[in-house]
């Protein structure tokens, strides 16, 4: 099931991020040591994790992923702490069904935008709803799409 509405609001404050290139397979590796790291520097997550997707290129992806705080986090080496993240103008989708499916939403998301001649200026933003084991599971995201506010 894919529902969009148009402007959205998406504000998340406390986050501990790490934005990186790796193979798509070691995603689930990568936020397993983010979130190791927030419990070493004494933090607790706050929330699921949101996913951004900036490129992909083979079996490689840059992605950032940055999970909700409950306080203020030094930050080291290869993670950063973010203030808050907002996105005031956003097509969002809601996505529910199989991980395995998830790229229909992603479809839905670019056909709507395409039809009603919106001009994205970011790249979607997954926030995690409701997780799986694994890509038969049927799990629920939110897609924020920023969207420029100048129809052209």
């Amino acid at each position: 099931m894919i529902e969009i509405r148009e402007k959205q609001h998406l504000l998340v404050e406390k986050l501990y991020c790490y934005r990186g290139k790796f193979k798509i397979s070691d995603a689930d590796s990568v936020l397993r040591q983010l979130e190791t790291e927030i419990e070493i520097k004494g933090g607790k997550k706050k929330g699921n994790p949101i996913t951004v997707t900036y490129a992909e290129e083979g079996n490689m992806v840059d992605m950032e992923i940055l999970i909700p705080v409950d306080r203020t986090i030094d930050t080291s080496g290869k993670y950063i702490y973010k203030e808050k993240i907002e996105i005031v103008n956003a097509v969002e989708v809601k996505y529910i069904g199989k991980a395995s499916k998830m790229q229909e939403a992603y479809a839905g998301l670019n056909n709507y935008i395409n039809v009603n001649n919106l001009n994205p200026i970011t790249a979607g933003y997954n926030v995690t709803i409701k997780t799986g084991e694994n890509m038969n599971d049927c799990i629920e995201v939110l897609i924020y799409a920023g969207i420029n506010p100048n129809i052209i």
